[in-house]
């Protein structure tokens, strides 16, 4: 017996998918990883024409594929199984890397799908339930629903007119950048993170597709940069003079000075005291990262290569733009006569790492994949494991009979966000505090802290290592972004310019006292992520093998943060990009760091 079906007329089949377009938008709000009354305040600004913008792309879907395939059901199911997908997707990359869902993250699914890895066994059974309950209502639909026979005339003039529409919104507002600028921001403009939240993920995500071009700087000339690069070029290489020092370079995980703000106390440990020491001995500072919360390999980048990310927001990731040799720190130091080695306890292929560090001048990389049956903490390879492998490698080299002086360059990992509940076998760390916070920033500090704790503690041990080494030893310690946690803690604990604050880390370059004759007055107190390199170069005493960082030291003293649209000149005051003094030395520099990426050759 043959069941009979819901049948539905053409206008009924329409008005079901502006319902169902309509629902769909309210969902992917519901999804987005932010509060609700930010949402719904971004909305009431923007006269909810952000509501329109996110729904429209969903609509016309959903229309275009009804006309398409002449079935309601498939085009209801599809575009409700890709909207839920890339939602989800969004709101569990945000909340574990501090970063939304992009289009180029579609190419990188191994990266994507390697956050799952993180995912308790709850919420893997929650999201594949909710996707078969998803496969299951779309099947309902089939076994009970049908639509009236439309024409295959009509059908292709009206999936014709849908797809002209979606052209026609693509080549306006979706990729109106006065439009997109005008819309209500919570938060950074630069923080993609707080775009997305505000203007809804749908409308970004298409709006970031259209705008994620690498565009070349204004009045590019590549015959003028290399006019300039000859007029920095040394006459011949530096005078090595006495034995280099050996150099370690550690990128620290979400390493901050939160904890040193004075609304925070400790009864007991002190999650900084080593690193206090050692500023003390040392060079210290701040560097502006490019990102927030995330973004590790763009500060890798920006510090390794002398090249500002910030200039390559179009890029899908900064090591994206490295696919053959370019002159970087480890080639510098290579020329200088160093052994040049990385060491990074997580997957080799993320951000591509494994082909990039060579083009970059690394000899040899040493992933997760060398870290057979590592310890973890919090879901990553221990922070002590990663030093005893980097004082392994360097003793191996030491040994080996290499007399080149060994560069190390460490990237941790253990300390890695998100901070709620991270070190879920109940290793937190004790504080007081001296404001209002909630009990979820609470719970994300005790859990920070504690892996700053773990950080400190192996940083003591490595100083004191070096400390007893008759050989001179070098080594430079910076984070690579701010800790991936609640803005409430951010608006409490860190102070100081609105257009950096969010951005600056810490850096510290320490000496043993076999090395002390070094020159550690070259650095900043606060300066952009791409000088850091050329400033450890310099003070090195190698910088001069490449003209590129030696315009950039000197670049530095007289502008020692550059970022997209505003620079801060030696005397902290920002100016806007064209109505400064040194505009013409920036102007210089973005074009070098164009040619540097897109046209020199090695």
């Amino acid at each position: 017996m043959s069941r009979r079906k819901l049948v539905l007329n053409l206008p009924l089949c329409l008005a079901l998918i502006f319902a169902g377009s309509f629902a769909l938008t309210v969902i992917m709000f519901k999804l987005q990883a932010t509060e609700a009354e930010k949402i719904e305040q971004c909305m009431r600004e923007s006269g909810y024409a952000i509501f329109a913008l996110n729904f429209l792309p969903i609509f016309i879907t959903m229309t275009f594929l009804f006309f398409l395939c002449g079935n309601l059901v498939i085009a209801g199911g599809t575009t409700s199984f890709l909207v839920i997908l890339f939602s989800v997707t969004n709101r569990l990359k945000t909340l574990y890397r501090f970063d939304p869902f992009v289009p180029w993250d579609i190419a990188l699914g191994a990266e994507v799908l390697s956050i799952s890895k993180s995912f308790s066994p709850k919420l893997l059974t929650f999201i594949i339930a909710g996707f078969l309950s998803i496969i299951a209502v779309t099947a309902a639909g089939f076994a009970f629903i049908k639509n009236t026979k439309i024409g295959v005339p009509l059908r292709a003039a009206c999936a014709a007119c849908a797809f002209a529409a979606a052209a026609a919104c693509n080549g306006t507002i979706m990729s109106d950048m006065e439009l997109n600028a005008e819309l209500p921001l919570i938060g950074n403009e630069y923080n993609r993170v707080d775009q997305f939240n505000s203007k809804g993920f749908i409308y970004e995500f298409i709006y970031v597709f259209n705008s994620g071009k690498i565009i070349k700087p204004k009045d590019y000339d590549a015959k003028a940069v290399e006019r300039e690069m000859r007029a920095w070029e040394a006459a011949g290489d530096a005078d090595a003079g006495e034995k280099r020092p050996h150099l370690f370079l550690i990128l620290a995980e979400g390493f901050s000075e939160i904890p040193m703000n004075p609304v925070f106390s400790f009864p007991s440990d002190n999650p900084m005291e080593n690193y206090k020491k050692l500023k003390s001995e040392g060079a210290s500072g701040f560097i502006v990262t490019p990102s927030i919360g995330g973004g590790t390999a763009d500060t890798e980048f920006d510090a390794l290569t002398g090249v500002s990310s910030r200039n390559f927001r179009g890029s899908a990731y900064s090591y994206s733009l490295i696919v053959k040799k370019m002159n970087a720190l480890p080639r510098i130091m290579a020329k200088a006569g160093y052994f040049t080695e990385a060491i990074h306890p997580g997957y080799p292929w993320f951000y591509n790492r494994s082909n990039v560090l060579p083009l970059l001048g690394f000899e040899n990389f040493i992933s997760s994949d060398d870290f057979p049956n590592a310890p973890t903490k919090g879901m990553y390879i221990t922070e002590e494991a990663s030093y005893e492998r980097l004082v392994e490698e360097f003793e191996n080299h030491l040994a080996s009979g290499d007399d080149r002086p060994y560069f190390g360059f460490l990237i941790t990992i253990q300390n890695h966000g998100p901070y709620f509940g991270k070190y879920r076998d109940g290793l937190t760390f004790g504080f007081d505090y001296d404001a209002p916070f909630s009990a979820k920033s609470l719970n994300e500090l005790a859990n920070y802290f504690y892996g700053v704790n773990d950080m400190d503690d192996e940083l003591g041990k490595f100083a004191e290592y070096l400390q007893g080494m008759s050989e001179p030893a070098v080594f430079a310690y910076f984070g690579d972004h701010l800790p991936a946690i609640g803005d409430e803690i951010y608006d409490i604990a860190l102070e100081g310019d609105e257009l950096t604050r969010l951005y600056e880390t810490p850096y510290l370059v320490w000496a043993n006292d076999s090395a002390r004759p070094i020159a550690l007055d070259g650095f900043a107190d606060k300066m952009s992520s791409f000088f850091f390199g050329a400033s450890i170069a310099e003070s090195l005493g190698v910088s001069q093998k490449d003209p590129f960082f030696s315009f950039i030291n000197d670049l530095k003293r007289s502008v020692p943060i550059i970022l997209e649209d505003n620079y801060f000149a030696g005397d902290g005051v920002s100016r806007k990009n064209g109505g400064g003094a040194y505009d013409e030395k920036v102007s210089i520099y973005d074009n070098w760091a164009y040619y540097r990426v897109f046209e020199s050759v090695d």
